[in-house]
């Protein structure tokens, strides 16, 4: 009786340690990724004197937002609009165009229809940058080069093979009798994707959509390879080029366009992290 004690006070001992190591490590993991971010945005709220006279890792002596306004009183503003554009139209492209496809694959019977499968199964395999001069080529012989266009179609392209397999993997156990019965009563195909298909697979589109506009928006060897324009350039291109006009000046605008360029990524996840976590498995389940 007393060994088996002894065994039971060792094993709740053994799972105490445990749970503090994995407390601890998981704590110094969440501060390695959030101490920067932190610092950044209280660098970003001081003036410059605050800034050198006062330890950096100290909070603002008071918010200061002048750095925010001459952000984007600069040629930011114009970096910051260009990603937004391509965000935007990243993600509706990849959505519409992916839901679409994956809808006529699964539900309709065509000449070619397994090819179409596997080619949008293969292009999960392609890296990306296997593509970049080839491109840069056609892009230079019909100048394209530092147009939304050069940048949005390569995004698109690259978004959709994975999306597609999502939209695939939750429309194999589709009801096909829902869309039958819309048609039926007179409404179109289009329709009656939109007002029945769309809402059901909403985590999915969400799903597709954060992730397709969190990679817009972070996208950097697109934009290093296509634009060289300075008022085509996006956040992340045209944050390299605002701190060296700014950063051995002052320290205050370059944190903040840091920040700018961070921040609203983390706003969509947090927003929409648990629709994400719903429409994978939506499509991961339902395949």
């Amino acid at each position: 009786m007393k060994y088996v004690e002894r065994k039971t006070h060792r094993t709740s001992a053994g799972k105490s340690i445990k749970n503090i190591v994995v407390t601890v490590l998981s704590l110094l993991v969440f501060l390695l990724f959030v101490y920067p971010l932190i610092y950044t945005v209280i660098n970003s709220l001081k003036t410059y004197e605050d800034f050198t006279g006062n330890p950096q890792y100290a909070l603002p002596a008071k918010l200061y937002f002048g750095n925010f306004i001459k952000v984007f009183q600069s040629d930011f503003a114009r970096y910051f609009f260009n990603s937004v554009v391509i965000a935007v139209l990243v993600v509706v492209l990849t959505v519409f165009l992916s839901a679409a496809t994956a809808f006529a694959i699964s539900e309709f019977r065509f000449k070619g229809k397994k090819i179409t499968e596997m080619y949008f199964l293969l292009g999960l395999m392609i890296p990306y940058q296997v593509i970049l001069i080839p491109l840069y080529i056609t892009y230079a012989k019909f100048k394209l080069l530092d147009t939304y266009f050069s940048l949005i179609l390569p995004q698109v392209a690259f978004g959709m093979p994975m999306a597609v397999q999502l939209f695939l993997a939750f429309f194999k156990d589709f009801e096909e009798d829902m869309i039958e019965a819309a048609v039926i009563d007179g409404s179109s195909i289009g329709r009656a994707f939109i007002s029945i298909v769309a809402p059901i697979c909403r985590n999915i589109i969400i799903t597709i959509a954060t992730l397709r506009a969190i990679f817009s928006w972070n996208e950097y060897i697109f934009s290093y390879t296509f634009i060289s324009s300075k008022k085509m350039m996006t956040v992340v291109l045209g944050l390299n080029a605002f701190v060296g006009e700014e950063g051995l000046v002052d320290w205050g605008p370059t944190f903040a366009a840091i920040a700018v360029t961070v921040i609203p990524t983390l706003i969509v996840y947090m927003f929409l992290g648990k629709y994400m976590q719903s429409g994978l498995s939506e499509g991961s389940v339902k395949g």
